[in-house]
């Protein structure tokens, strides 16, 4: 799901200049961008894959920051993220800096090109509406109109199972090596 709205905003609201990210949940922060996060694996013998690998970046959202959020604001969540990859594509940002590169003029700036308003300051920001005739209205109201809807949402702590005592569990491969 998020996948296919990336690639819808994208295309009205980058021009479709974004590389296409691996999209992940991650439990820490608030997500965020990393450019070079994950690359294809060459395995021995496969004809599929090529001699040099294929480096991808990992666009995560944390599904706590978007418990209870309307499908809206999940979406502009998700902008959020994709101008941090923005920021990255064209210079702007290293994407590994994350204490100096944080919404910067530039990443105000390209937030208001597709009609976004920052509010805030820092790592702590904000990201509404700012222009009704925009790109990333374009791009929200275009999802919306299509039913798009992020349909998982995580479980609340108070529900969730308390820590249980590790079980490490070996495998042995075809090779007999033995694994953990």
């Amino acid at each position: 799901a998020l996948g296919y709205a990336h690639n819808l905003i994208n295309e009205l609201c980058f021009n479709s200049q974004l590389a296409k990210p691996v999209i992940s949940y991650a439990e820490k922060g608030n997500g965020g961008f990393k450019p070079s996060r994950y690359e294809t694996r060459n395995l021995p013998g496969n004809p599929t894959t090529s001699q040099t690998p294929i480096v991808y970046g990992e666009l995560s959202i944390n599904p706590d920051m978007i418990r209870g959020l309307t499908t809206h604001s999940v979406l502009l969540n998700l902008i959020h993220q994709m101008l941090h990859q923005y920021m990255y594509s064209i210079g702007e940002s290293t994407g590994l800096d994350y204490r100096n590169d944080f919404h910067k003029a530039a990443y105000i700036q390209a937030a208001n090109d597709i009609g976004l308003a920052v509010v805030g300051k820092g790592r702590k920001i904000d990201l509404l509406i700012q222009d009704r005739d925009g790109k990333a209205c374009l791009a929200i109201d275009t999802l919306l109109a299509k039913g798009w809807t992020l349909r998982l949402d995580s479980i609340p702590e108070e529900f969730k199972p308390k820590s249980q005592t590790k079980t490490t569990v070996k495998l042995v491969c075809v090779c007999g090596e033995t694994c953990t």
